[in-house]
């Protein structure tokens, strides 16, 4: 007796183009969802068959293709996904849900061979785990922790430099002309020590008035300002927290000035942040008219500055005619001591025009300054003789200052009352004239005096002085 789904799937005689619409069969357990249909087609030719559910549940035939099947002992690789219906749990109230075949018996399982030795087959890890290990505990036993803060930033680096030097080189860090380390590159290093780096900036400073460049290693305007010393209130262009960038920036700063202002004749004491006397004057209403001063000059700083003085100046042009003195040429006499000096020809003057200003400063002269000068007779030169030789050293070991005192109370332009004697020792002229001098003993320095009376006590004795030659020995 045929099934509903035999029945269905009969081909009508004489019809070839016909083609069965399968439905699932029951026993495939497929029961929740049915096939799809195939809708017959009428092409004018015969359709092949299609043959209906496999009652091996489209496994492979193992008659047909032994080689294909999972149980066959020279099949290789993965066995394939087992059929649903393995797998699906009979149900007892649906005897037609059971399988309609066999299951297959599953391929025998090797029988296993002689136990393998795998009491190293994890030896490389091991060792391996082992050296790396030991390689980190040696790091960190070799290697000193240093606190390296650049430009503010900190951080722990390890390394196995011994010095700074080393240290900067083996982090990467490069330093430039302007930065600063602390301690120095050559310093050694120990573990837990610190190493600061600061990064030098440009910082256009205009400090009362007066600007430079500078560089400086603080990075922010607080710390520069402290830098500087400043004693006392300031004003600054920046606030004191504001950060110094790298690429540098400009700064004025102002201190606070106490000084005292002195014009037209008041006196007036100030409290100021000016940072010259043209900005006080401003700031005072003092104003300058034609050649007018002021001490300190008006571009300078008052950095330090007590008081500021303006002095009111006038002036009064003259035309002159005034007398020219001759111009003096000396020669030089290599047989004369160093102070000998003689007026060979006294020259000529001549005589000039000239625009001259008097200068008054406050109301008082101050000075006479040449605007102009226009000559009207040339001045004649004078010409002088003057000697080079240099005076010996006196070794006498006499009193000659206690020989002055008596003759002439230590003056060497003394002149005696009857104009015979001059000088400290009082020579007469003829006897000057003897040891060697020119001109008068009075118009020859005291150096010269003293070394011409040397030669007359070499030559006659402390007789030449009877009154004082004693005082010599004193």
């Amino acid at each position: 007796m045929s099934t509903p789904h035999q029945q269905r799937a009969a081909r009508p005689a004489g019809d070839p183009a016909w083609q069965p619409v399968l439905e699932p069969d029951p026993r495939m357990g497929f029961d929740s969802e049915p096939w799809p249909a195939f809708e017959p087609r009428r092409t004018g030719h015969p359709a092949p068959a299609r043959p209906g559910p496999s009652p091996e549940g489209y496994r492979p035939s193992p008659e047909r293709y032994p080689e294909r099947h999972p149980t066959h002992p020279e099949r290789r690789g993965p066995s394939p996904r087992p059929h649903p219906d393995s797998l699906r749990r009979p149900d007892p109230r649906r005897p037609e849900s059971r399988p309609s075949h066999p299951r297959p018996e599953p391929h025998p399982r090797p029988e296993p061979g002689p136990p393998r030795r795998t009491g190293f087959r994890f030896l490389p890890q091991i060792l391996a785990i082992l050296l790396l290990a030991g390689g980190v505990v040696g790091y960190f036993a070799g290697t000193s922790a240093i606190r390296l803060v650049d430009d503010g930033s900190s951080r722990t680096f390890r390394t196995y430099a011994t010095t700074v030097k080393g240290l900067l080189h083996h982090a990467g860090l490069t330093l430039h002309k302007h930065d600063a380390v602390q301690p120095a590159p050559p310093t050694a290093l120990r573990n837990g020590d610190k190493v600061v780096v600061q990064r030098g900036r440009p910082v256009t400073l205009t400090l009362d008035g007066v600007t430079k460049q500078r560089w400086v290693t603080t990075r922010t305007v607080k710390a520069l300002i402290s830098d500087l010393k400043i004693d006392g209130k300031y004003r600054a262009s920046a606030q004191p927290a504001t950060a110094i960038p790298r690429e540098g920036m400009r700064l004025t700063i102002r201190t606070e000035k106490r000084l005292t202002l002195i014009a037209d004749g008041e006196k007036t004491k100030l409290t100021t942040y000016a940072a010259t006397p043209a900005e006080l004057l401003k700031a005072q209403n003092v104003k300058l008219e034609g050649r007018d001063e002021v001490k300190p000059k008006i571009g300078e700083t008052l950095a330090g500055a007590k008081e500021v003085r303006v002095v009111r100046v006038t002036v009064k042009a003259k035309q002159e005619t005034v007398k020219l003195d001759p111009p003096v040429k000396t020669k030089k006499n290599k047989a004369w001591m160093v102070d000998q000096k003689l007026t060979v020809d006294p020259g000529k003057a001549g005589k000039a025009d000239q625009e001259v200003e008097y200068i008054y400063r406050d109301g008082k002269f101050s000075e006479r300054k040449v605007i102009s000068e226009k000559t009207l007779v040339k001045p004649k030169p004078a010409v002088v003789r003057k000697g080079t030789k240099p005076y010996p050293k006196d070794d006498t070991g006499l009193n000659w200052a206690a020989l002055a005192q008596c003759e002439s109370g230590g003056n060497p332009r003394s002149v005696s009352a009857n104009g015979m004697y001059h000088g400290l020792y009082q020579f007469n002229v003829q006897m000057w004239q003897r040891m060697g001098g020119i001109g008068l003993p009075s118009q020859a320095t005291p150096r010269e005096q003293t070394y011409r009376a040397i030669l007359l006590y070499q030559a006659a004795g402390s007789d030449q002085w009877p009154h004082c030659g004693s005082r010599l020995y004193s």
